[in-house]
């Protein structure tokens, strides 16, 4: 009778160990197939890779991405962690005129040629220049160049268009509603910092002759609401 009593422990032990191993395998398939992170996750939904202009900088027009301030679109390969250290609001623009304040071009000054918003770089034209090697192709010859490397935003300070100095950049409205650039700082003049001409230019012209799909300028004119006759009000 003790033998069988002993049996049946020994049995009961055993299923009780088995069914507890497969609740745990099941439990770590589950995890593996669940992100720890609900970040990954949305980072993964934004896909969207930047729009590139004609010499290859990132967005065509900084100031709608300034005046709009919506977050910056990430590559496909960027992860989440990447994504919260990017730029969201840039009040540094293609066109201004800089200085280097880290590096070894500190202190020297220039414009700014393209901004990499998707690595929070910037180009200054003819500065940190590096050696690079190029194959010779079909239109261009080979050889060792020397070429703008890209220096990080943080790097580079506007110069204040009253003193000359590097200084912080600031915003203020105007009283008409117009969002402008201000130097701020100690010793910083305080004045406007005129947006670059070269963000006037349109990288690609306005259309001067109507389309199939566009409306005829006399239909645009027309006036169709009239509060005192009631033309154009709704029939209830």
């Amino acid at each position: 009778m003790g033998w069988a009593v002993a049996h049946i422990i020994v049995l009961f032990v055993c299923f009780t160990y088995h069914t507890h191993e497969s609740h745990t395998i099941s439990n770590r398939e589950s995890t593996r197939e669940t992100p720890r992170n609900p970040q990954r996750t949305r980072a993964a939904l934004v896909t969207h890779a930047y729009k590139t202009d004609g010499a290859g900088g990132e967005y065509t027009d900084d100031e709608e991405e300034t005046r709009s301030g919506r977050r910056p679109r990430v590559n496909r390969e960027m992860g989440w962690k990447a994504a919260e250290k990017l730029i969201r609001h840039w009040k540094v623009l293609r066109g201004d005129n800089v200085m280097i304040i880290r590096g070894k071009d500190k202190g020297e000054t220039g414009t700014i040629k393209r901004v990499i918003r998707s690595q929070n770089r910037v180009i200054v034209e003819g500065k940190n220049l590096v050696k690079k090697h190029i194959k010779q192709g079909q239109g261009h010859e080979g050889g060792i160049f020397a070429v703008e490397a890209p220096i990080h935003a943080s790097n580079v300070q506007v110069l204040d268009p009253v003193t000359g100095k590097p200084c912080k950049v600031g915003v203020k409205y105007l009283e008409d509603g117009t969002k402008v650039r201000v130097s701020r700082g100690i010793g910083a003049s305080e004045s406007i910092i005129p947006r670059p001409e070269i963000l006037k230019i349109r990288t690609t012209p306005r259309p001067t002759l109507l389309g199939p799909k566009d409306t005829p300028m006399d239909l645009v004119l027309e006036k169709t609401y009239d509060a005192k006759t009631g033309r154009g009000m709704p029939e209830l």
